[in-house]
């Protein structure tokens, strides 16, 4: 009997040790980490990680009913208009819709290894 009740508290205790670190082998989901676009009133949302809720919402001047393209390069966040092609640059520090840059249609948000560049396939051009 008491070699039973000496099993199921070492037993207890291992597995709570044990569980106690088990989200340290999940992945850990910060909050704020996406960007996502809403076509039925021109804004971008900073979706909440955790929540899967919206944490901001940034409307983009002249993006109303448009779909636009999302492209974020560390604290920059670029969205492509894809039926004007203007591009705007958010200020996630005060978000805000700062920038607007006008572009061709043609033209694509590539970001990687701490650059953007600007893709304009129907002038042949890379920035």
């Amino acid at each position: 009997m008491a070699l039973g009740l000496v099993v199921t508290v070492v037993l207890a205790i291992a597995g709570f040790a044990i569980g106690r670190d088990a989200s340290a082998s999940r992945p850990h989901v910060h909050p704020g980490e996406a960007w996502l676009s809403t076509t039925v009133d021109g804004t971008v949302n900073l979706v909440d990680g955790v929540s899967g809720g919206s944490a901001a919402k940034v409307p983009v001047p002249g993006a109303l009913g448009h779909d636009m393209a999302v492209t974020q390069q560390g604290d920059l966040v670029f969205v492509r208009d894809t039926v004007t092609g203007a591009i705007t640059v958010i200020d996630t520090a005060q978000l805000t819709a700062g920038v607007q840059i006008p572009h061709s249609t043609e033209t694509s948000v590539l970001a990687g290894a701490g650059v953007v560049y600007l893709v304009d396939a129907a002038q042949g051009t890379v920035q």
